[in-house]
């Protein structure tokens, strides 16, 4: 099956939620959300996945693309402007000139010279975030007591004089000439 690339192309408004496979350029103006179905899922043991490319999933926001909601891909290229939260399973890139005002849960992340990132960043590199571990806030260990001891008193003792020696000549005696 050959690779199919969808686009929305500058000028374009949505108001809405968009729903793509495979790969996908926004460079529109929308109010939703845009979500990956071969990105951020979990597969059922009777799931039909027929046709999905395992390398699925890859969503470029174009320059002139502004996102007012939230985005969940495996890959994410962000050139434009997002407005909301971004999750990527995988791979996260936000491009010189892009912005991003939101939070970021990502795999990885990279961060190119003139991107502006506003919000927090999640990124476990040894960990791809999947839908059953999405949204979640890592548990958080409790916190262990420290082993209290007793301050045990100092014995003060009086302070003693130092004994006062005479003098000694510092160095090799001087000889004149």
């Amino acid at each position: 099956m050959a690779d199919i690339k969808n686009s929305v192309s500058k000028g374009v408004k949505i108001k809405g939620s968009i729903k793509f496979a495979n790969e996908f350029v926004f460079d529109g103006n929308l109010e939703g959300e845009i979500l990956s179905i071969d990105g951020i899922h979990t597969v059922g043991e009777h799931a039909d996945v027929r046709g999905i490319s395992p390398v699925g999933g890859i969503l470029t926001i174009g320059e002139n693309a502004e996102v007012h909601g939230e985005v969940k891909s495996k890959t994410v290229l962000i050139k434009g402007k997002v407005h909301g939260n971004v999750t990527v399973q995988e791979r996260c890139e936000l491009h010189s000139r892009s912005q991003l005002i939101g939070d970021l849960k990502a795999a990885r992340l990279v961060i190119e010279e003139g991107a502006t990132f506003v919000g927090k960043s999640e990124v476990t590199p040894n960990k791809n975030i999947t839908a059953s571990n999405f949204g979640q806030t890592p548990k958080e260990e409790p916190i262990k007591p420290v082993k209290e001891e007793p301050i045990k008193p100092v014995k003060e003792e009086p302070i003693k004089p130092l004994k006062e020696e005479p003098s000694k000549p510092v160095g090799a005696p001087r000889k004149e000439f």
